[in-house]
């Protein structure tokens, strides 16, 4: 299966936009180019290699939640949906301190949600990551 690589980010406000754009291609094919079998026969095989590249290339699907003010207060739990049906990764992209304190929830974390709860008070951004894939 090729899967594009899937990036977002989701705003304070829960709002999600992609981070990938589809690119224009950097090659143009003619139709004279295509009346002739032997230069169309090259180009479908380079093509067939990129395909075949892509397939084989590591693309776990991210999502980022960004500037989510946390307390520090070690109890209050931030609710982080990301809807990848297993096990991820995570980690703070960026903050006010040091880190936020920022540790998992392991008896509130599902395959669809992970639950942090901070330490320290600081606005963080959060990257989560799908393991395998």
């Amino acid at each position: 299966m090729i899967r594009p690589p899937a990036a977002a980010v989701v705003d304070a406000n829960g709002k999600v936009r992609a981070l990938v754009v589809a690119a224009e291609p950097h090659v143009h094919v003619t139709e004279e180019q295509v009346k002739d079998t032997s230069t169309l026969a090259r180009m479908m095989a380079a093509v067939m290699r990129e395909i075949m590249a892509i397939g084989r290339r590591p693309c776990p699907r991210r999502i980022d939640h960004e500037d989510i003010s946390v307390s520090g207060d070690g109890v209050t739990q931030y609710i982080l949906p990301h809807g990848f049906g297993g096990r991820v990764r995570w980690w703070v992209t960026d903050c006010t301190s040091s880190n936020g304190g920022m540790h998992r929830d392991a008896d509130a974390s599902t395959d669809d949600v992970l639950v942090l709860l901070s330490e320290l008070p600081a606005v963080v951004t959060v990257r989560i990551e799908e393991v395998g894939g």
